[in-house]
């Protein structure tokens, strides 16, 4: 081997020994990186354990409040049909009440206008047992008037 081809196997060695240097500093580089990706990803695992824990906490109060909201409306249903049966109730006391009223002034209605037939035809009757004479006085005395004339 003559002195170019040494010189031509020395530079692709230091070449090659630069691309080694460059390639071991980029690996490490890149263990420095995976380094930190692997502390972030330790990092989001404990807050993923924390949202999980967080998440199953929420899901038991909603499960709590669906039970107590389940409650409070059955008491809201019970309450309702209680109102409701105690309004019809009232509300069938008031309609006896109201027809019987209504029947009592009915009855008193009926009896107040026999009363008043009966009255107005006896004063009916008395008028014109009045205005008999009256009318028989009044022919009489123009019938003597006209015999007179």
């Amino acid at each position: 081997m003559n002195n170019s081809e040494m010189a031509e196997i020395k530079g692709l060695f230091q070449e090659t020994n630069g691309l080694v240097l460059q390639l071991s500093k980029d690996v490490n580089y890149m263990r420095g990186e995976l380094n930190q990706m692997n502390e972030r990803m330790g990092s989001l695992e404990g807050r993923m354990t924390s949202l999980e824990g967080r998440m199953t906490s929420l899901e038991e109060r909603m499960g709590t409040f669906e039970t107590r909201i389940d409650k409070v409306e059955f008491g809201l249903s019970q309450r309702i049909n209680e109102v409701e049966s105690g309004l019809n109730q009232r509300i069938n006391k008031l309609e006896v009440n109201l027809n019987t009223r209504i029947n009592e002034v009915d009855v008193r209605l009926n009896t107040t206008e026999s009363r008043l037939s009966k009255d107005i035809r006896e004063n009916f009757k008395w008028m014109i047992g009045m205005m008999i004479p009256v009318w028989i006085g009044i022919l009489v005395a123009v019938l003597a008037q006209f015999i007179k004339s």
